[in-house]
């Protein structure tokens, strides 16, 4: 009698030869056997789970980045013909360094490279050092035909003079010839935008200037003293109005409070000629601004300690009394040159 060999389902063949393929790490062999029925399910399902287990053991025994010894072990990745990139988790993460982010060229770029001071920038530099006009003119003529102007540019000139206003005694006289120059080269429009811009400025920041005097430090305050010597020096070459000019001074007079201030407004009238007093209306003018600097000087004077600067100051205020007096007197002679600006303000 033949003995009854032991039943066995498909499930429990395949998990013992799960068990004994273990030690392959690089491969798992499934061998078919005749019990296995591809209608089968429940062999379907269980061979389902164990390639699961499978894959997980073999996870946990060879890690991708742990070599091995063992020369059983085969690879049976199979390499796609269209190689793609993959994600790997058990790659080290990526930390970027503080040089990676905040690394600079050792050089700039080509386009980051200061280009050379412009050609015109010299004939303007001329021009504000000479003190005679006949050069002036000159450099302003250079300066104007070493470039085309637009009307940016016009405007950027202009201001210019207002913040590096360096040399009270040249700065006013080279304004003249560069308007002149404009007007011959370019034309009314360009003239006239550079005289508009060109006392807009003054005024501004004569008024800022005025408007933020620190008494502590009236002694330093260049600026202040040229910015005034320039607004002075705009009149007496015709390309600002009395009106303006007599505003200034008003300004002058509410805010001075230093001796200092007594030399600015000397240098006002100095630089503003005898016109300035002069003409209709001239005698309200004179009557109202030495009416004010009398008691102004009279205060200032009065708070100052006796010595060589109050002396001086002294001298300047009788100054500016004899000479507005003596102006006054005087027939007018002034004669405008300049062109009526296609501007309405300032007048």
């Amino acid at each position: 009698m033949t003995p009854e060999t032991p039943a066995f389902s498909a499930s429990e063949g395949e998990y013992s030869r799960v068990r004994e393929s273990s030690n392959d790490r690089g491969r798992v062999e499934r061998h078919s056997t005749s019990t296995d029925s591809p209608v089968s399910s429940n062999a379907t399902l269980v061979n389902d789970e164990d390639r699961l287990r499978v894959e997980v053991y073999k996870l946990i025994l060879s890690p991708p980045n742990q070599q091995t010894n063992d020369p059983t072990t085969t690879d049976t990745q199979v390499i796609s013909s269209t190689s793609q990139p993959t994600f790997s988790p058990f790659a080290a993460p990526f930390v970027p360094s503080q040089t990676t982010l905040y690394s600079i060229p050792a050089h700039p770029p080509p386009a980051l490279v200061l280009q050379d001071k412009p050609s015109w920038l010299s004939s303007f530099w001329q021009g504000t050092t000479t003190g005679v006009y006949a050069e002036q003119k000159l450099h302003a003529t250079r300066m104007v035909e070493a470039r085309k102007w637009s009307f940016v540019d016009v405007c950027s000139l202009a201001h210019r003079f207002s913040w590096q206003c360096a040399t009270p005694d040249t700065y006013g006289p080279f304004a003249r010839a560069v308007y002149d120059a404009l007007n011959d080269s370019c034309g009314t429009w360009y003239s006239s935008c550079f005289c508009f811009y060109l006392k807009k400025g003054a005024i501004e920041s004569f008024e800022y200037a005025w408007s933020n005097i620190d008494p502590m430090k009236a002694d330093k305050d260049d600026y202040t003293f040229r910015i005034s010597c320039f607004v002075a020096e705009l009149y007496a070459v015709d390309l600002l109005s009395k009106a303006r000019v007599h505003e200034c001074f008003g300004k002058v007079l509410h805010n001075m409070c230093s001796l200092e201030h007594i030399h600015i407004l000397w240098e006002m009238v100095s630089r503003g000629k005898e016109s300035l007093w002069q003409g209709p209306k001239s005698s309200q003018l004179v009557t109202a601004f030495t009416s004010l600097f009398a008691r102004r000087t009279e205060t200032i004077l009065g708070a100052t300690n006796t010595g060589p600067p109050a002396m001086v100051a002294t001298k300047e205020v009788n100054d500016i009394s004899q000479m507005i007096h003596n102006w006054h007197n005087q027939p007018s002679t002034a004669i405008s040159t300049t062109q009526k600006s296609i501007w309405a303000y300032p007048s």
